[in-house]
């Protein structure tokens, strides 16, 4: 009850008493783990946004909330609520994934015309006309009731008659284009008949060459080999010894740092992750890009601006082998799921392990935010995590 007295003060706009309610509630409730109380902190968290609007602390918290939920619905309720603050910040990106899984995903009619009507407005002006359609369509129905009496309703009415339109115009065109198929069939048969003869010139060109450069080859290694029985490589092959020694010293010391103590549990596995000294190198680049207050890091920025943020290739060996002396079983088992994994997908879930921002991930790996969502969306799909992939991670982690 305390809590829905808080939700009509926030609703009336008297924040501070809304807070007091809240705050009243959450104290008055013993068992921190239910589903009441998580609902009084997301409404805090959403709170605390529409105070301060600063995100932070809110979206901490609703991440911790969303990976805490016991089913679909109240993760998909937890989904909205980031999907809301995510919105009204205008990283429509990060809106974009959580509004597309409560659509996707919800029975409530509510929230899937809440998520609708906002996807349509990123379509808008993210200029993604393919999906517009689709939310066009569901919304459309909603323009005849009374409180679609607004503006909204002759726009989603117009783009609804848009849509008819351009789905005839279309049809006729596919009608006109079947007429075409016969003379464009014969025009590329001929086309391919050139093409295959330009390549067998082409090709018994590239196996001349080839022949050419075989022969060189052998002469060349035929005159390396001569030099190195009469001695002039030894002192070539004796540096090189010296710096594979070297190496093999360098790897031999990280493997001394980064080893942990057998028969770590979960949960001390990672917190001695994080206290190994690439760990603790990355957070410490992430802290310094936050205390550069002369940069403002936004998803549709160049990630070319922040290079000395950026990991080098050895940084990144480090960070892969720490993750697997900690986590010795995480590869294996991701690779049950998902057999085609890459370096760069490894790398992602490692620096994940550490709750770092996409964003700073982007700059830390120094890959476009569309690129990295793209590849993000790519391995979840494939790994069957539609709870997040952190927390998947973490589900691993402690299963193994």
């Amino acid at each position: 009850m305390l809590d829905e007295i808080g939700a009509q003060y926030e609703m009336m706009e008297q924040l501070d008493s809304a807070d007091c309610y809240y705050l009243k509630a959450a104290v008055s409730l013993n068992d921190t783990g239910s589903l009441i109380y998580r609902d009084i902190a997301t409404h805090g968290a959403c709170l605390s946004y529409k105070r301060t609007k600063n995100t932070q602390l809110p979206l901490f918290q609703l991440r911790k909330l969303l990976a805490q939920s016991e089913d679909e619905r109240e993760y998909l309720v937890r989904c909205l609520a980031m999907g809301d603050m995510f919105y009204h910040e205008t990283q429509y990106d990060s809106a974009w994934l959580y509004l597309k899984r409560v659509y996707s995903g919800t029975t409530s009619v509510g929230a899937k015309k809440q998520a609708a009507e906002w996807l349509l407005e990123i379509c808008k002006k993210q200029e993604r006309s393919p999906e517009m359609s689709e939310y066009t369509v569901f919304l459309a129905p909603f323009a005849n009731q009374a409180e679609n009496n607004s503006a909204c309703k002759s726009q989603l009415v117009a783009l609804y008659n848009a849509y008819t339109h351009e789905r005839s115009d279309r049809l006729r065109r596919q009608e006109i284009s079947r007429g075409k198929k016969w003379t464009m069939s014969a025009l590329g048969g001929t086309l391919l008949l050139a093409l295959a003869v330009v390549l067998l010139f082409y090709m018994s060109r590239k196996r001349k060459r080839c022949l050419e450069a075989r022969n060189n080859a052998d002469r060349y290694a035929h005159e390396m080999k001569q030099k190195a029985l009469s001695g002039r490589l030894k002192k070539s092959n004796e540096a090189l010894r010296g710096a594979i020694k070297q190496i093999e010293e360098q790897e031999s010391r990280m493997e001394t740092e980064e080893k942990g103590p057998a028969g770590y549990s979960g949960e001390e596995a990672c917190k001695a992750f994080l206290q190994t000294s690439i760990c603790m190198e990355v957070r410490d680049r992430v802290n310094r890009l936050y205390a550069d207050k002369s940069k403002t890091v936004k998803t549709n920025m160049n990630v070319r601006d922040f290079q000395e943020f950026a990991l080098s290739p050895q940084q990144l060996a480090m960070l892969a082998k720490a993750v697997k002396t900690h986590f010795p079983k995480l590869l294996v088992a991701l690779k049950a799921f998902y057999p085609a994994m890459s370096r760069k997908d490894w790398l992602c879930c490692s620096l994940y392990l550490m709750e770092i921002d996409n964003m700073n991930l982007c700059i830390l790996l120094q890959d476009s935010y569309p690129s990295y969502r793209r590849n993000i969306l790519k391995l979840e799909k494939a790994l069957h995590c539609s709870q997040g992939l952190y927390v998947f991670l973490m589900e691993q982690i402690h299963a193994v």
